[in-house]
């Protein structure tokens, strides 16, 4: 495989030595700069994809001007590509884009991972961890007016949550915060697809659907119940009944993920669905793909209440009487196989 690779670069400074750069035009490819100027592009390299794979999706992003040049310098080296969602600089050379998608360059690749159900708050934190820039330099990010089209019509004072698609990114080492915003905002729009977002129940818009799955996500533990969890929330809405969400309240209060206490249901945030019927004004968390198709398409049942036991599983009931039952002897009431 080597001599073959090793043949193909002769074949390719030949043929560069035709048009009058022999192997001075090699390493012009490998370390001028194809684009110009400040801010990153969006590369989304998918699992198993080839080496020519990659060098196509950088040569349509204008990331490399000459695809076979990429092919042979990461195959003469032998580096290994690495699948994921890159901000790659607009100005990097072929050898800092290799870099960064190999990691072989100490701090170029910044691996960030957001776990479903994180806040943009929590997001933050993670960022300033890995050293990017600050957590309050990201919430700021996160209330700055977005061009894409399932935003449209969306308050950019409400921050982001709901949107920020919860995943396993690389980032450049000079990646802003607008960069990571973005890269989390076209990860949603890549997962959660137009076609998808046309699925949501009659009466709902997308943004509903989004604070709905943000609910879900937070009171689910399972995949198995998120659907079921939709439906309770979505029948007690129709019913005119208060969603009554823990979640929502541990929101409300500055603590989401933790216990809520009597007092903290009392609160008068808007986010308190204890006092404040209907959903709240935005999400409050930002759910995974699970609980967005659960939002999307909730089970049909006649289920109002629920209650989770210790391990985690949903126990459905349809009445007041039998949800009393329930918190006496949880194991009367039902779960999903």
């Amino acid at each position: 495989m080597r001599t073959f690779l090793v043949g193909l670069l002769v074949v390719l400074i030949m043929f560069a030595g035709v048009a009058g750069g022999g192997y001075t035009y090699y390493k012009s490819q490998l370390r001028s700069p194809q684009g110009s100027g400040a801010g990153t592009t969006t590369v989304v390299i998918p699992p198993g994809t080839s080496t020519s794979g990659v060098a196509g999706i950088l040569s349509g992003k204008g990331l490399i001007g000459s695809a076979l040049v990429f092919q042979v310098y990461v195959r003469l080296n032998g580096f290994a590509l690495e699948a994921g969602q890159y901000q790659v600089p607009k100005a990097a050379t072929t050898e800092d884009i290799v870099a960064l998608l190999t990691h072989n360059q100490s701090g170029t690749a910044v691996t960030v991972t957001v776990p479903p159900g994180y806040t943009a708050k929590q997001i933050g934190a993670v960022v300033e961890k890995k050293g990017l820039f600050s957590a309050d330099a990201f919430l700021a990010a996160t209330r700055q007016p977005q061009p894409e089209d399932f935003l449209a019509g969306h308050d950019p004072a409400l921050g982001l949550d709901g949107y920020l698609f919860p995943d396993t990114y690389q980032f450049s080492a000079r990646a802003t915060p607008a960069d990571v915003v973005t890269a989390l905002l076209k990860d949603f729009g890549l997962k959660v697809t137009p076609d998808l977002r046309s699925k949501a129940p009659r009466g709902y818009s997308l943004a509903q659907v989004v604070v709905m799955a943000s609910i879900v996500e937070r009171e689910a533990f399972f995949d198995k119940d998120r659907a079921a969890v939709a439906g309770v929330f979505y029948n007690r809405l129709k019913a005119g009944m208060p969603l009554q969400s823990d979640a929502t309240v541990a929101y409300a209060v500055g603590r989401a993920g933790a216990d809520i206490s009597e007092d903290d249901k009392k609160s008068a945030s808007p986010y308190n669905t204890y006092q404040h019927p209907g959903l709240p004004p935005a999400a409050i968390s930002n759910p995974g793909l699970a609980s967005l198709q659960a939002a999307l398409a909730p089970m049909p049942t006649d289920y109002l209440y629920y209650l989770t036991d210790k391990d985690g599983h949903a126990h459905f009931s349809k009445t007041y009487p039998q949800h009393q039952q329930c918190q006496v002897n949880l194991s009367a009431c039902p779960t999903l196989p």
